[in-house]
């Protein structure tokens, strides 16, 4: 007997070469690709990436994007919307009297740490710009007129559950190794080196790891990995210790973080959710600095990393020195790291993304376990992978 497979239009950025892959393009390929291969779904989908063009071509782009998306939806049982904190509203605004009016059924996932609260994170911990009484409960009537919606991190979600909106918590998340053992070989070379990985932007931080570059003991490297927004080559004329090495196809990150000592994350985007790319270090078995920002804790803690301020460059170049000095503590940190990269293995969460659609197209209550953060997060983990023991 053929089952008949529940139809879903998946809405959101794809990949497009001459742009930078961030973390936002990076889950949203990763998604499309594995609910594909879920026999129970058929999967169509609109990218909603535009090219840095002038304001009338993203202008003229954003019409062409709308036309499609509204020529799929009556075909579709679910909608499934990937989608920003900034865009959240502008999205739903349209997007929800569709679906509500030709009868198809709304999940919304959203990226980044800040909630359908927030319009505006600083560089400090606490984000300050809120949405006006009138704008915030428009939104919240958006949302509940959505089946549900899926936020990145655990304060997002929160909100959610407080404001009435039917919520399940999901994190970022990565395809992980799933070999129970394996040797991490460095690459020979002299000295100590760390990388950074992702958009290579001052907000990531990538200022601070050049001004560090005089301040470096002999023997160590920090190399920078990824696509240029907002700076060039120019930037690392001249320096000693720090090297610009291109970018990385998402399938070579890991294993190139094998061929190091350390991850260096020094970001203070205001946007930073769950960082895929901490993520993918944890999984290489690398210790990792990065910042005391906002929902990068919620990944990132002094038991797994070591935490710096924002911005501090006298911090990041104690804590470099730190972790080449004390080959312990590296080891601490790896097993620790590769312990919480667990948490984000794609495998559970696909799982719980497929079957919460299933679902929702059938009309059918969320299981409850879904709907518990700390339950699902105890579930996450003891069903996910062993983690692999990395020897350096």
């Amino acid at each position: 007997m053929t089952v008949e497979k529940t139809k879903v239009l998946m809405i959101g950025p794809r990949y497009k070469e001459g742009f930078p892959v961030g973390g936002t393009v990076a889950l949203f390929e990763l998604c499309l690709a594995k609910l594909s291969d879920c026999p129970e779904l058929a999967i169509t989908f609109v990218s909603t990436r535009r090219k840095n063009a002038n304001r009338f071509r993203q202008l003229l782009e954003s019409i062409l994007i709308t036309f499609h998306i509204w020529v799929k939806i009556p075909f579709c049982d679910v909608v499934f919307l990937f989608v920003a904190t900034s865009s959240l509203s502008t999205s739903l605004k349209w997007i929800s009297p569709v679906t509500r009016f030709l009868g198809k059924r709304l999940v919304v996932k959203k990226f980044g740490g800040r909630s359908h609260r927030e319009l505006k994170a600083q560089t400090g911990y606490v984000p300050t710009t809120l949405r006006s009484p009138s704008e915030l409960h428009n939104i919240i009537s958006l949302l509940r007129r959505a089946n549900l919606y899926m936020p990145e991190t655990r304060h997002a979600s929160e909100h959610g559950i407080s404001d009435g909106i039917p919520t399940i918590w999901v994190p970022n998340l990565r395809e992980l190794p799933q070999h129970s053992t394996k040797e991490r070989q460095k690459t020979p070379r002299k000295g100590f080196s760390l990388l950074y990985v992702g958009i290579v932007m001052p907000e990531k931080g990538i200022r601070e790891i050049i001004a560090a570059d005089p301040l470096l003991k002999p023997g160590i490297t920090i190399d920078v990995y990824g696509g240029f927004q907002g700076m060039s080559l120019d930037d690392f004329a001249e320096l000693k210790q720090v090297r610009y090495c291109g970018e990385l196809k998402k399938e070579d990150v890991i294993p190139t973080m094998r061929h190091y000592d350390a991850f260096i994350f020094p970001s203070y985007y205001p946007s930073e959710g769950h960082p895929g790319v901490l993520i993918e270090a944890f999984a290489a078995g690398l210790p990792v600095i990065t910042t005391n920002r906002p929902f990068i804790y919620e990944i990132a803690t002094e038991g797994n990393s070591l935490i710096i301020e924002a911005q501090n460059v006298t911090q990041l170049v104690e804590a470099v020195h730190r972790l080449a000095d004390d080959p312990h503590l590296r080891k601490t940190l790896s097993q620790k790291a590769l312990e919480r990269s667990r948490f984000f293995d794609a495998g559970y969460w696909m799982d719980v993304m497929r079957n919460c659609i299933v679902h929702v197209a059938r009309g059918e209550t969320i299981p409850d376990r879904y709907l518990n953060p700390d339950r699902l997060e105890q579930d996450a983990m003891e069903q996910a992978p062993k983690a692999v023991n990395f020897v350096s």
